[in-house]
C-alpha cells in the first residue's frame, strides 16, 4: 500500500513497511500523479489519499489533469479528498487500458463557471429575440469565441425557483452585445405564443467548454466508481467509451458548484452536458445509488455506433465508421468475432451477421461515388475512415450503399440502473440503446423524455435497438414539461424522418411493469416498432392536466399511451388515477386495441 501523510505545511509520500525506495515528496495536488506513476510501476493493490483539498497543476499539453492508464487491480481511496481542477476545458481524470480498478470518494470541483445565466428583461413583440442580463459573478465574455462562440440552446427557469419552465428548448442563431453584461439573443424560430416566456425569468445557456468531460475512461474493464462527486462539471460528467466495459458507478454524485465569487444566485446548471456517457462498450455500466441534479443534457446515454455502407459486394461491405463523440481515432468499429446488424433503406432489420475479417483501408482512400445519406454526421466526406469487412454469410440483399450497420456486441447490452435519482435536467432521463435493467429509479422535472429507448441516426450516429430491456418499479414525475414531440414519460420507439418505423423494427422482449407514472403532461406511454411487449401492473396518477400542442409525429394529443407497429403485446394490470381534463383517450395508434382495455380507472 502507497499512503500520502499530513505533515506540517506539506505532503510526504509514505511507502509501505518494508519499501526501501525513495519516495516523492508531494507539495500539492502535482503530487498525486507522481503517486499513481509509481503505484502503477510497482503494481501496487492501494493508494490512500489523506483527507484534504488539493489543487491540481494545470494539464499543460497533455491535456488531462490526472491519468492513470495501463494499470490492473488498484484501489485508489480518497475518502473525503476534494481535486480542485483549473482548466475548463480539460478532463479531471483519464483512465485508459484499466482493468479493475477502484476509485472511491473524491470529489472533483471546477471553480470556474463552465455555463453561464441571466433573467430576462425584454421579449421582442415578434418574439424572434430576448434580451437577457448575464447575473452577477457569472461569466460575462459571451462574444470569447474559445468560451461562448456558439451558444446553441437557452432554457427558462422559474424567476425566483431553480425550477425549469415548461417551455422548449429555444435555439440559438447567434447573440450580441448590447451593454455590459447585457446580450440580444437571437433564435432561430420565434418562439410560440403558447409557451410562457415572460420578462422576469431566469436563463441558462451552456457554452463551448460544455464539450469537455470530467472523469473519462477508454478501454477499462470492471472499474469502480465509489461515492465519486462532480460539481459544477465541465461537460459529460462521467464518459466511457471502448472497452470490454462491466464499469460500475455506485453512489456516484453529480451536483451544482457554489455560487461564484460576487453572486447572489445559486447556479441553474450542474454541468453542461451528460451525466454518464456510454459510447461502444461490449458489457454496459451498471449505476447503482446515484444522484444526477441540473445536467443540461441526458442523465444516462448508453449506445453504440452505426457505420454507414459505401458499397456492397458478396460477403464484404466497405463502411465508414469513423469515431463519434470525440472518441480515439484507432479505435474499431468492430472486431472479427463480433454480431454486425445490417439495416434496410427504411432503418428495418434486414438481417445480423459475424464479423470474420476487418481491413482498414489506406489513408487517403476515397469512394468513387457518395451513397446519399441524412445523417448529418455523415455529410462531411473528408472526415470519412473506410473500413472493408467481411462477413461469415451473404449479405442480405436489401443492404446496399447508403444501408447502416451496428455493432451489437458494442452497445452496453447488459447495463443495470438500480436506485438512482435523475432530477431537475435538460435532456432524456435515461436515454438507451441496448438491452438491460431499469428499476427502482426516479426522474422528475425532467425538460424531454423520462426514459427513452430509441436509435438515433440522423444527429449522432447512435445505436441500436433494445433486445430484451425490463423498465420495473421507477417512478416517473413531471416528465416531458417541454413538449418534445414523440419523447413521453417512457418511450420505445423508431423514430427516422418524421415517422414511426415499421416492422420489424428491431425492439425485442420489452417488459414495462409495476411503474409510476405522476403528473406527466406528455403522453405518459410511446410504444413502437416493437415484436414482444408487456405492459402491466402499471399506475397513472394525475396524467394530463395541461394542454399539449399536437406533435408533430402524429402521437395523438390527449392520449395517455401511443402505440403503433408493434406485435405480441401483452398488456393487463394499469390503471389510471384523477385523470387530468384534457386526457382525451387512454391509447392512440394503431395498436390502440391491444393496450386500452388494461387501462382502468381505481
Amino acid at each position: 500500500m502507497i499512503r500520502i501523510a499530513a505533515a506540517s505545511a506539506f505532503l510526504v509520500l509514505a511507502l509501505a513497511a518494508g519499501a526501501c525506495r525513495s519516495a516523492p515528496s508531494v507539495l500539492d495536488g502535482a503530487g498525486i500523479q507522481a503517486l499513481l506513476d509509481q503505484a502503477r510501476a510497482e503494481h501496487r493493490r492501494e493508494v490512500v489519499i489523506p483527507p484534504g483539498t488539493y489543487q491540481l497543476p494545470a494539464p499543460g499539453g497533455n491535456g488531462w489533469h490526472l491519468r492513470l492508464a495501463d494499470c490492473d487491480n488498484l484501489a485508489i481511496i480518497a475518502d473525503g479528498v476534494t481535486l480542485v481542477v483549473p482548466d475548463e476545458f480539460k478532463p479531471s481524470l483519464m483512465i485508459e487500458r484499466c482493468k479493475r480498478v477502484t476509485l472511491r470518494g473524491a470529489t472533483f470541483v471546477r471553480p470556474q463557471m463552465i455555463h453561464s445565466q441571466g433573467a430576462v428583461v425584454a421579449v421582442a413583440a415578434d418574439r424572434r429575440s430576448l434580451d437577457v442580463r448575464v447575473a452577477a459573478g457569472y461569466p460575462q465574455e459571451l462574444d470569447d469565441s474559445r468560451r461562448f462562440g456558439r451558444i446553441p440552446v437557452m432554457n427558462l427557469f422559474h424567476p425566483t425557483q431553480r425550477r425549469w419552465k415548461a417551455v422548449p428548448d429555444l435555439y440559438v442563431a447567434r447573440h450580441e452585445r448590447l451593454d455590459a453584461g447585457l446580450f440580444r439573443f437571437h433564435l432561430r424560430q420565434a418562439a410560440d405564443p403558447a409557451w410562457d416566456v415572460a420578462v422576469g425569468d431566469r436563463a441558462a445557456w451552456r457554452g463551448q467548454s460544455g464539450w469537455g468531460h470530467d472523469l473519462c475512461l477508454r478501454w477499462t474493464e470492471g472499474l469502480v466508481l465509489e461515492r465519486v462527486t462532480v460539481k459544477n462539471g465541465a461537460g459529460m460528467c462521467f464518459q466511457e467509451l471502448c472497452g470490454g466495459g462491466g464499469n460500475r458507478y455506485q453512489d456516484c454524485v453529480i451536483t451544482y458548484g457554489d455560487k461564484p465569487a460576487g453572486a447572489s444566485e445559486e447556479p441553474l446548471l450542474a454541468s453542461s452536458v451528460d451525466g454518464l456517457h456510454s459510447s461502444g462498450m461490449k458489457r454496459g455500466p451498471q449505476l447503482i445509488g446515484c444522484t444526477f441534479d441540473g445536467l443540461n443534457d441526458d442523465g444516462i446515454a448508453i449506445h453504440g455506433n452505426y457505420a454507414l455502407a459505401m458499397s456492397v459486394a458478396g460477403g464484404r461491405v466497405v463502411v465508414d465508421s469513423r469515431p463519434i463523440h470525440r472518441g480515439p481515432p484507432e479505435s474499431p468499429f468492430c472486431q472479427p468475432g463480433d454480431r454486425v446488424r445490417l439495416l434496410a433503406p427504411d432503418m428495418t432489420v434486414a438481417g445480423e451477421l459475424t464479423v470474420t475479417a476487418v481491413a482498414a483501408l489506406p489513408a487517403g482512400w476515397r469512394p468513387e461515388t457518395y451513397p446519399a445519406t441524412n445523417s448529418r454526421s455523415f455529410q462531411n466526406h473528408e472526415a470519412g475512415r473506410y473500413t472493408e469487412l467481411s462477413f461469415a454469410g451473404p449479405v442480405p440483399a436489401a443492404v446496399a450503399a447508403g444501408c447502416y450497420l451496428e455493432n451489437v456486441a458494442a452497445i452496453g447490452e447488459g447495463f443495470l440502473v438500480r436506485g438512482c435519482t435523475l432530477r431537475d435536467k435538460r435532456g432524456h432521463g435515461l436515454f438507451l440503446k441496448a438491452g438491460g435493467t431499469v428499476e427502482d429509479t426516479v426522474v422528475e422535472n425532467n425538460l424531454m423524455g423520462g426514459i427513452v429507448v430509441a436509435p438515433e441516426v440522423d444527429a449522432w450516429t447512435e445505436s441500436g435497438y433494445a433486445v430484451g430491456l425490463v423498465l420495473r418499479n421507477n417512478t416517473l414525475r413531471r416528465c416531458g414539461i417541454g413538449n418534445q414531440d414523440w419523447n413521453g414519460a417512457i418511450t420505445v420507439a423508431a423514430f427516422e424522418d418524421g415517422h414511426f418505423l415499421p416492422l420489424p423494427g428491431g425492439h425485442r422482449d420489452i417488459r414495462i411493469e409495476g411503474n409510476r407514472f405522476e403528473d406527466n403532461d406528455c403522453a405518459n406511454l410511446v410504444l413502437s416498432s416493437i415484436q414482444g411487449l408487456r405492459v402491466t401492473g402499471n399506475v397513472f396518477v394525475r396524467p394530463l392536466q395541461a394542454p399539449i400542442p399536437v406533435p408533430r409525429s402524429g402521437v395523438a394529443a390527449g392520449a395517455l399511451a401511443w402505440i403503433a407497429g408493434c406485435e405480441g403485446v401483452v398488456a393487463a394490470d394499469n390503471h389510471i388515477e384523477q385523470p387530468g381534463r384534457f386526457l382525451q383517450l387512454p391509447a392512440g395508434g394503431d395498436g390502440a386495441a391491444l393496450l386500452a382495455p388494461s387501462l382502468t380507472g381505481r
